[in-house]
């Protein structure tokens, strides 16, 4: 906001005018609202990045539980379900990085990995590897590091 104000003050020292003054507001608002849509993208990432989270963290709640419930045959069906679980996710993982994204897709619908499948890291990775690899143009590697650059 003070950057708004100090543009048409410096607009209007300068003598250039109310429609200078006009221009440089809206200018500043154009500015605002790409930012506000940014940070709302940005909630929304971290909002799923959270529940998926979450999910994740009561995966491995559930191996805790087996241990505090007395009833073995609850027990047993608590380490299969668990094991299950693990072992839909190594498959899924590895349906990802072989490249085999539609069968990624339909396994994870299929066995309801949502919270578990970090497919959109798979893809964008194999599409930097497909422009380095196949096309030899690095500008998505480039982008993608720059994007990151507070994470590498």
């Amino acid at each position: 906001m003070t950057l708004a104000v100090n543009k048409v003050t410096l607009v209007r020292k300068q003598n250039k005018g109310k429609q200078a003054a006009l221009s440089a507001l809206e200018q500043q608002i154009a500015k605002l609202e790409k930012l506000k849509l940014q940070y709302s993208l940005l909630i929304d990432a971290e909002d799923k990045l959270l529940c998926n989270l979450q999910a994740r963290v009561q995966h491995l709640a559930q191996l805790e539980n087996v241990q505090i419930e007395g009833d073995d045959y609850q027990k047993e069906l608590l380490i299969k379900e668990f094991f299950e679980t693990k072992l839909n996710r190594l498959i899924l993982e590895y349906l990802q990085r072989q490249g085999y994204s539609a069968s990624a897709a339909l396994f994870t619908d299929y066995n309801e990995l949502e919270a578990f499948s970090d497919d959109h890291v798979y893809r964008e990775s194999s599409l930097i590897v497909h422009s380095l690899t196949q096309m030899h143009n690095c500008e998505l590697a480039l982008a993608w590091c720059h994007t990151n650059k507070t994470k590498l």
